[in-house]
């Protein structure tokens, strides 16, 4: 099945793994603590739950191709990856081509990146993320 095809709580996990390479079944290391309102909130992974659940509990996989809070998470990945060794560099500089922004010493280069960021959405971003870590686009 095509990336494009498949349902957000499908391609969540596929970016957790591929782009931020965290396990999607991976157990929160948080203790839940009974929070104001009557559920349970784990400070570590920030999630509430209306019941308390088992003692250890999964990590939520973050909303990221419907969210635009969560995709910047995806941003933010790329923008912290060190530039050595060159592989790192290249993944930054492949993930940002992906999204349009190319270097320019043009200063009409900024309004142009501007609009071109308002344009992005959750899942372009998402999609530039996997291009940049090897995913193949689909013809």
């Amino acid at each position: 099945m095509k990336y494009s095809e498949m349902p957000p709580k499908e391609r969540d996990p596929i970016v957790h793994f591929i782009v931020m390479g965290k396990d999607p079944d991976a157990l929160c290391p948080g203790v839940l603590e009974p929070s104001n309102m009557s559920d349970w909130y784990c400070p570590e992974c920030c999630y509430n739950w209306l019941e308390q659940p088992v003692e250890r509990h999964k990590t939520p996989v973050p909303f990221y191709s419907t969210s635009m809070d969560a995709a910047w998470k995806i941003f933010k990945h790329f923008a912290e990856l060190p530039d050595e060794p060159f592989e790192m560099r290249y993944k930054k500089q492949f993930f940002m081509r992906e999204l349009g922004v190319l270097p320019c010493n043009d200063p009409s280069w900024y309004d142009a990146s501007l609009e071109l960021i308002a344009s992005w959405t959750p899942d372009k971003i998402c999609v530039a993320g996997l291009i940049a870590c090897g995913i193949e686009r689909a013809q």
